[in-house]
């Protein structure tokens, strides 16, 4: 019984932050909807590709979560968790720069599959700026997995409902031009993507700082220790040559 109330403890709040994470599409197609049906139409496409490059991206982090869980426990290497941290940032920061290069390319990759197909310029913008966002928010993930580890699975709750209400408020202000702002639509509906996602990441990054041993040191790994050691490797990468 008490194992089952600590799975519960647990997995209650890491459950409602996944449910708020998965409010933000409805959210945004939701006002994209009230505002105009044609931009919702081309933001819920160009949404769909964003989610296939985020998934993937995600199999980094899922992959990284048993090497950071081994070396989390092994305290007698010094801080091998941080070294397998710098390692996955920095891959997701290079595979982030490359699912933005690939989104940027959705609407001609779309066109040449699909006949007759045609978006206007603020879809293009939009998915362009959903590619900006995808590094923060898989920053977001690892943080998670992070803060999970330290069983601080509250502060991953408040992290996500941050990053909602920023989202809500920023798509109400840029989409339909409150507080100020310009009347954006699909295109404030991507800035505001941009602002909660970096939002969030340092929000839970913060708490990260505060709660995951060794984190405050990670840019010295980062940008040091580990980048001598993906250069120095770099020279064991061979072109692979198919047979004739």
């Amino acid at each position: 019984m008490s194992n089952l109330f600590k799975i519960y403890r647990r997995s209650l709040p890491l459950s409602l932050a996944n449910m708020s994470l998965a409010a933000l599409v409805f959210t945004d197609m939701a006002m994209l909807g009230h505002h105009d049906l044609s931009g919702m139409a081309e933001g819920s496409v160009m949404m769909q590709v964003y989610l296939v490059i985020l998934v993937l991206g995600e199999g980094i982090v899922f992959g990284f979560r048993p090497i950071y869980g081994r070396n989390h426990r092994d305290k007698r290497a010094g801080e091998p968790h941080i070294g397998a941290l710098s390692v996955v940032l920095w891959l997701v920061v290079f595979y982030a720069l490359a699912g933005l290069t690939m989104l940027a390319q959705a609407n001609w990759v779309l066109g040449t599959f699909l006949e007759n197909w045609s978006v206007s310029d603020s879809a293009h913008s939009y998915v362009i700026l959903l590619g900006i966002a995808l590094l923060p928010n898989l920053f977001f993930i690892v943080f998670w997995e992070l803060l999970a580890f330290e069983e601080k699975e509250i502060l991953v709750l408040y992290g996500a409902l941050v990053q909602f209400g920023t989202n809500i408020t920023a798509n109400y202000a840029l989409i339909f031009g409150h507080f100020g702002m310009p009347a954006l639509g699909l295109t404030g509906a991507g800035w505001a993507t941009v602002i909660s996602s970096a939002l969030g990441a340092a929000v839970i990054g913060l708490s990260c700082s505060r709660h995951v041993d060794g984190f405050a040191r990670v840019g010295h790994h980062l940008f040091r220790d580990e980048r001598k050691k993906f250069l120095s490797g770099s020279k064991f990468l061979e072109p692979v040559c198919l047979p004739e």
